[in-house]
């Protein structure tokens, strides 16, 4: 038994021997993360800290608000680890002085870090907004533009404002985010007449809500059309050459008018001018490359789209350059050597001379291609009737006897034909 006491201390000897003294971590970094920071918003923090025995490490952190240490798990000798808190409101705005220690897998803990000042701000709603600004009348469809401002008791370097326009008419905005005083803007059309109330509240970034602004009243009415404008210009011409016309008219609302311009009678607008004032007359030029006849008009176009009636049409005849043809002339009735009772066609005759009986209307077919200015209708050289525009006739009532009957077709350049048959009226 005495041998046995021995052996026993040196067993305790020999194990104590063999069994390390554990060593605690190292003081931790001071935590990184931010330092200025919002109440009742999660905000993260991470430090890291060396074993001198390899050891895992936890790292527990002091916010600085009277709260329990937060504990993170686990992690290797070294690594870096991350821990959040969420500051109350209730404690109000100030500094928190942020502060870890590490603590290894044995329960042996390092000093605590340097601090971290964090600045803890407590979020306030925005101002109300001021009263929308902008136009107190306007018309349907036309796009108008609102402002409005806001101001936030939180510091606006790290605050942010947007705001909902309520148009009056069941359709609502949200603007972009702005500064706390910066001017906000908005813009709305309205798609019937009416009175509408405009109003706005402010939103910051933390959902804080303003109650309404006050509101701001706008009058939209039916848009006008322009009045049908008038239209002067030359209506004879010449290919390859240069015309200028003006146009005119009136907006019932003031507004600035455009006009449209069809210079080939398609019902198409070839040409719109600038907008000018209402009742400010506008000239357009145009070149005809080819000759012929053409129906040019003009309509008149506001700011809003709404337009006017078609113009009454001008006809242009347009010559060829250097035109020396006169016009083709077709004498339909009286034929030459027929018989006519009542200006019913009886029968042919043997003879070049037409026999008329009673009243007959003459009909003439004339043709230029730079177009016909007008034709003369001529017995024995005395003129009975110029007509200027087809189709081509004449009611004749003549005397008693042998007659020569002329009928005269002049171009717009003043090429002209003739053709005469004898007549003997009964």
């Amino acid at each position: 038994m005495k041998k046995a006491i021995p052996l026993l201390f040196v067993f305790i000897i020999v194990l104590s021997m063999q069994i390390k003294a554990n060593n605690p971590p190292n003081t931790p970094s001071t935590p990184s993360g931010p330092t200025l920071v919002w109440a009742d918003e999660e905000n993260y923090y991470s430090t890291s800290a060396t074993d001198p025995d390899g050891d895992k490490v936890r790292y527990g952190f002091d916010f600085g608000d009277g709260t329990d240490i937060t504990w993170t798990g686990y992690v290797d000798s070294g690594s870096t680890a991350s821990a959040y808190h969420v500051w109350c409101s209730c404690a109000g705005e100030g500094t928190r002085y942020v502060k870890v220690k590490a603590q290894d897998e044995n329960g042996a803990e390092s000093g605590w870090s340097n601090t971290l000042a964090v600045y803890v701000d407590v979020n306030e709603k925005p101002s109300v907004p001021s009263t929308p600004s902008g136009p107190s009348t306007g018309k349907v469809g036309r796009v108008y533009t609102f402002t409005t401002s806001s101001t936030d008791p939180d510091d606006s370097s790290h605050e942010k404002i947007k705001y909902r326009f309520d148009w009056g008419d069941g359709h609502l905005t949200w603007t972009d985010w702005y500064t706390p005083g910066e001017t906000a803007y908005a813009s709305h059309s309205w798609s019937s007449p009416g009175t509408y109330t405009i109003k706005v509240y402010a939103e910051d970034l933390h959902g804080l809500e303003t109650t309404w602004s006050p509101g701001k009243v706008i009058t939209i009415t039916s848009n006008n059309a322009p009045l049908q404008p008038s239209l002067s210009g030359p209506t004879e011409g010449e290919a390859g050459q240069s015309y200028t016309y003006t146009a005119v008219t009136t907006d019932p609302d003031e507004d600035k008018i455009r006009y449209g311009f069809d210079w080939n009678g398609d019902g198409m607008v070839d040409e719109w001018t600038d907008y000018v004032n209402s009742g400010e007359s506008v000239e357009a030029s145009h070149i005809w490359q080819t000759a012929g006849v053409y129906s040019v008009k003009v309509k008149a176009q506001d700011e809003d789209g709404a337009e006017s009636d078609w113009s009454t049409p001008l006809t242009v005849t347009i010559a060829s350059a250097n035109d020396v043809t006169p016009p083709t002339i077709e004498v339909k009735k009286p034929k030459e050597g027929y018989l006519y009772i009542f200006d019913k066609e009886i029968l042919p005759l043997p003879m070049k001379t037409s026999i008329i009986i009673g009243k007959i209307t003459i009909k003439v077919n004339a043709t230029d291609d730079s177009g016909v200015s007008n034709v003369l209708f001529m017995v024995c050289q005395e003129l009975l009737y110029n007509d200027t525009e087809p189709p081509y006739e004449y009611v004749y009532d003549g005397s008693f006897g042998s007659h020569t009957l002329t009928i005269r077709a002049y171009d717009i350049v003043g090429n002209y034909a003739e053709k005469s048959m004898y007549v003997f009226v009964v």
